[in-house]
């Protein structure tokens, strides 16, 4: 992602927010995990609800991929 990139929503993501992102995706990575495109999204949607204030933003993509996962048939 580079400095203001857009996000599926169209909002645009700051560049601390936009090196965020990519520092997650370089963490995980790291570890061996792969980062999809839609995880991607994910986290940079999460990273602009929480600095509007949204509460709901929920910054730990493994809980928010289980309960996702639970709600799939």
């Amino acid at each position: 992602m580079d400095g203001g990139q857009e996000t599926q929503q169209g909002r645009q993501l700051s560049d601390v927010q936009d090196k965020e992102v990519r520092d997650w995706v370089a963490k995980e990575a790291r570890c061996g995990t792969v980062v999809r495109q839609q995880q991607i999204d994910w986290f940079a949607e999460q990273v602009l609800r929480r600095d509007s204030g949204q509460p709901e933003a929920v910054l730990d993509p493994a809980s928010a991929m289980a309960s996702s996962n639970d709600t799939q048939i």
